[in-house]
């Protein structure tokens, strides 16, 4: 066997150290790169989140926004004489907060103002298909009105009538009313909920006096265009005076018809001729 020449070892030994230099300066110069990448990374998530913290209020920033303000900004709609609604309010709640529509708003609103109210408990028709109830019934409705709860955020058929009625209010071009009753917290509500309070006309239930009447107000504000009487039709002047009372309808002086041509007028003297020119 050949013994090991020593040229070969000195050269195989420089070989292994140009191998080690080659190898180390490779993983300096991927170390480096992945460094800036990630670096670049950071800085553009940290640049997204801040802009979009900007944009975005907080949801108690959200959520307390001044009643006055929500109500004057809302577009004015005039309920058209020519739509046959059957009903003035479709009331949405769950069934847990039904003590609040039977012990409050619906004594307020139908026995004392006269309004028609939509309650899913009275009004539905039994046997029907649920979802057309919903369907009909915001549609048969001038105006919608929520009542927002931990229960209504808990209960998927509240859910899906909160999106039939946005869905109505955006094509009418009205806004929903929103009672925020029994102190519910902004955390136990559903996201959407949370944007339809920043969006929509909402007003905090209380059972102080105080703010019962705050309360009362702001509703009966948001329901002006339906409190409001429908102005009577013109009538014809005969129709007009059949209604009034009968001692003003003496007092006033007989309308003369309008004679043709050569007719005698009853009301003047025989023998003379009224002839209109």
């Amino acid at each position: 066997m050949d013994k090991p020449n020593i040229m070969n070892i000195v050269e195989l030994s420089g070989l292994n150290k140009q191998a080690c230099l080659l190898s180390s300066d490779s993983l300096a110069v991927i170390i480096l790169i992945s460094t800036i990448l990630l670096a670049l990374f950071v800085v553009r998530l940290l640049s997204i989140l801040i802009k979009c913290s900007a944009k975005q209020p907080t949801i108690q920033q959200s959520v307390q926004v001044p009643f006055r303000l929500l109500i004057t900004n809302l577009p004015t709609r005039v309920c058209t004489t020519n739509v046959a609604f059957k009903y003035d309010v479709f009331v949405a709640y769950a069934e847990e907060d039904n003590d609040f529509v039977s012990d409050h708003l619906r004594p307020r609103l139908e026995d004392e103002l006269g309004l028609k109210l939509c309650l899913h408990q009275r009004d539905f028709h039994p046997g029907r298909n649920i979802l057309e109830n919903i369907e009909d019934s915001v549609t048969s409705s001038k105006k919608v009105l929520m009542v927002f709860s931990t229960h209504f955020a808990h209960s998927p058929w509240c859910q899906f009538e909160l999106a039939v009625c946005q869905r109505h209010a955006m094509d009418r071009g009205d806004l929903l009313l929103v009672a925020h009753v029994k102190n519910t917290p902004v955390s136990d509500l559903t996201p959407t909920m949370v944007v339809i309070l920043r969006t929509c006309t909402y007003m905090d239930w209380s059972q102080e006096g105080q703010g019962r009447v705050i309360f009362w107000n702001s509703l009966l504000l948001a329901l002006g265009d339906v409190l409001v009487p429908r102005a009577p039709p013109n009538l014809q002047p005969r129709q007009q005076r059949r209604q009034q009372p009968r001692h003003q309808r003496r007092q006033q002086p007989r309308q003369q018809p309008l004679e043709r041509r050569g007719v005698m007028n009853p009301d003047e003297e025989q023998g003379e001729e009224t002839v209109i020119v």
